[in-house]
Parts: C-alpha cells; structure tokens; sequence
C-alpha cells in the first residue's frame, strides 16, 4: 500500500500492486499509518481502488468498521471503477455500518470535494 497525505488531512491509500487480497495484519496495519499521520488530530480517508483487482477478507472489512484508531477519523471516501468493487463496498456500508461516513465514489476528484466538505462541517461544529 502507498500512503499520501493529501489537503494536509486526508490519507489517501493506493494498493502497490493490481491482484491483492488485503487482511487484519493489513487494516492493523493501516490504522498504524493513519494515527502516525494524522499525528493524533482529525482525518479522512480516501482509499483508492479504482483500475485494480483489490478484494478485503471478511475480517478486514469488519476491522475497518470499527473505531480502531487513536485519531479521530471524520469520513472515509472509496473510489472504485468496477461493478464488483461496488457490490463488496454497497454491502460493507448496508450490512456493517461503518463508524464513520463512507461513500463510493466512481472518481478521485468528486471524492476529495466530498471529504473536504465533511472536514469542514466538523470543524465548524466543533468551533
């Protein structure tokens, strides 16, 4: 996975490589790299699979449902170009309900606008 620090408080991750099945050690290990970066404070996630072949085990999806970060993790945008990344992502979201807001998105732009404004929103309401 690659990790990148966008608009300062977005963590955007992209798999290294196209044909990957990602479990707990994975999510364990991405809640490490969130806290890390977002050095305690407030962030979102953009989690950027479009153009690969990425899956998740059931126990990561549970994982990444749950509240397991020291940060404080406000939205988490999924992009994704395939009909099967969006059935995996519709049933995480339905059947899991995430701890915090996530959405699919069919593009990268359109996701960062979305995550930016959930940013903003919380900081407005926590002024």
């Amino acid at each position: 996975m690659e990790a990148e620090l966008l608009n300062g408080q977005i963590i955007c991750f992209r798999p290294s490589g196209v044909d990957l099945e990602f479990d707990l050690d994975d999510a364990r290990d991405m809640a490490r790299i969130y806290d890390t970066m977002a050095a305690g404070g407030v962030f979102a996630t953009l989690l950027d699979i479009a153009g690969t072949n990425v899956t998740a085990t059931p126990e990561m999806r549970a994982y990444g449902a749950g509240k397991n970060y020291n940060a404080h993790q406000v939205a988490r945008a999924i992009t994704s170009d395939t009909f099967i990344h969006r059935l995996i992502v519709n049933h995480f979201v339905k059947a899991l309900h995430p701890s915090v807001p996530t959405r699919l998105f069919a593009d990268k732009e359109s996701a960062l606008v979305w995550l930016n404004e959930k940013l903003e929103a919380y900081h407005k309401a926590i002024k």
